[in-house]
């Protein structure tokens, strides 16, 4: 049994309860709970994760590995990996299936209200749990450096939260553990836990580690997650806030107007006057498509706020906007790109796609066209934003061509995204076993409902009754049905 297994690692290692459950970050009566048998940790949960380190974390810190190698059958030269996993499968040695989700006087995880979201498989919880002790932080003492609350901390060690998706507080974290760890001399152990040479402990190395993903799917369930979170967020958003007419105004471009702009500040220049033209133009159609990476947009809070500003502008004008997204990128930058367009999405002026062709990863392209005025095009190797050439072409002559161009590529196209009116639709002439009503958290997702069919995933929120965002890409699908058996799972 476990709780007689714990016992005695417990009692070899000459531990108290408070100072296990202190280095596994959670309170002492879990200890005294584990090992009386009352409760018996899920195999797989956080809580036993959290466990398994805390005890490795103690026999390292007071020289006793030699001893726990020996009881679980560990070799001498065994690393920190092999070490969990000998310590996991020897705690539950012997046990039948099931008998690690008994929770004395509990309900089952099914019958309960779901009050949190899915823990993605990642290194991520036990790493932190890791680093934490090395560094000799507790939450509250991390969370102070972090100005947050040890409760999230809490939540990141147990994997119930991540911050993965903020790649600055990312830096924040690995920055201040790192620093901390140098100040205490404790290098050569983070160096051996991340089994490379001390001299290679570094910023980059040590990040890279803590934020490690177990398995690619952990990026699909993240995916999901975080969309349904953009969706969370969407509601009551306005297509145009009455102030910001005001603030158009204040939107200046260069005084000299040029036919080619050169880098990234050189697209965002040419982005403003391109929008600001089709603004006072009313131009009818917009037709965008780029493949570069969106750090142009997403990188600076500024542009990008300029650039929403006028994109809700043009809609509010009646400007039909036709992109086709390029599904190449990773998922967190297709989020990304997706969440900054969905406040646009909600006037049904958009028209989303996705091209099917495989980019062959040499060249990007970028045609941002308006048939009526302007096209800004470039054709550039990949990586090497910084140099290349933006030109503004006005010739019809070019304008027809860019015209023919972008027509050609929406024939390797198919629809991302559109909104779809609920009503209408008989359920009974569906095949039922292609659809999946998914019962999401309610928290996070009050307000968001989540459809899965055979090949569409639909996404509803309480703001818009009746109204569903319809995504067609089938690693979308995909990421969703991920998601959906994750949360079953849990």
């Amino acid at each position: 049994m476990l709780s007689e297994k714990l016992d005695q690692l417990i009692r070899i290692s000459g531990a108290t309860n408070g100072e296990i459950a202190y280095l596994s970050g959670f309170d002492r009566t879990n200890i005294s709970h584990f090992r009386s048998g009352k409760r018996v940790p899920k195999r797989e949960g956080a809580a036993f994760r959290s466990l398994v380190f805390g005890i490795l974390l103690y026999y390292d810190q007071n020289g006793k590995n030699a001893e726990l190698r020996k009881l679980i059958g560990a070799e001498e030269d065994a690393g920190p990996e092999e070490m969990r996993m000998l310590l996991s499968a020897w705690l539950f040695e012997g046990m039948s299936e099931g008998e690690d989700n008994i929770y004395s006087g509990r309900k089952s995880a099914g019958s309960a209200k779901r009050t949190r979201t899915v823990q993605a498989p990642s290194f991520f919880p036990e790493r932190l749990h890791l680093s934490l002790g090395i560094a000799e932080l507790s939450n509250v003492r991390f969370s102070h450096q972090l100005h947050t609350d040890p409760s999230l901390i809490s939540r990141w060690n147990k994997g119930i939260r991540s911050p993965q998706n903020n790649p600055q507080l990312c830096e924040r974290i690995s920055t201040i553990l790192l620093e901390q760890i140098r100040k205490l001399g404790r290098t050569e152990i983070l160096a051996e836990l991340m089994e490379i040479s001390e001299p290679e402990v570094c910023q980059e190395t040590f990040a890279a580690w803590l934020f490690q993903t177990k398995d690619p799917e952990d990026q699909n369930l993240r995916y999901a997650e975080d969309l349904l979170a953009a969706f969370e967020n969407v509601a009551g958003k306005k297509i145009l806030e009455a102030e910001e007419e005001e603030n158009m105004s204040q939107i200046l471009l260069p005084e000299k107007e040029t036919p080619v702009y050169i880098g990234t500040d050189g697209l965002r220049t040419a982005v403003l006057r391109f929008l600001k033209e089709a603004i006072r133009t009313q131009t009818k159609e917009l037709f965008l498509y780029s493949d570069e990476r969106q750090d142009w947009l997403m990188k600076d809070s500024e542009f990008k706020n300029k650039w929403a500003l006028l994109m809700r502008e043009c809609v509010r004008n009646g400007t039909k906007i036709c992109i086709i997204h390029n599904i190449d990128r990773d998922l967190e930058e297709m989020n990304q790109a997706i969440a900054s367009w969905l406040p646009l999405y909600l006037s049904g002026r958009i028209e989303s796609w996705y091209m099917k062709k495989k980019d062959q990863s040499r060249f990007s392209h970028t045609i941002f066209l308006n048939p009526e005025n302007s096209v800004i095009a470039s054709f550039h190797v990949k990586g090497d934003n910084e140099q290349c050439l933006y030109h503004y072409y006005t010739e019809k002559e070019y304008l027809d061509a860019f015209q023919s161009q972008y027509q050609t590529m929406l024939t390797y196209c198919s629809q991302l995204f559109h909104m779809e009116r609920d009503e209408g639709q008989d359920e009974k002439e569906q095949d039922s076993s292609n659809i999946l009503e998914v019962p999401l958290p309610v928290d996070p997702f009050s307000n968001v409902r989540l459809r899965i069919e055979k090949n569409t995933v639909r996404i509803g929120h309480e703001a818009f009754p009746g109204l569903s965002f319809c995504f067609m890409h089938p690693l979308m699908s995909q990421a969703f049905r991920a998601y959906a058996e994750a949360l079953t799972d849990s």
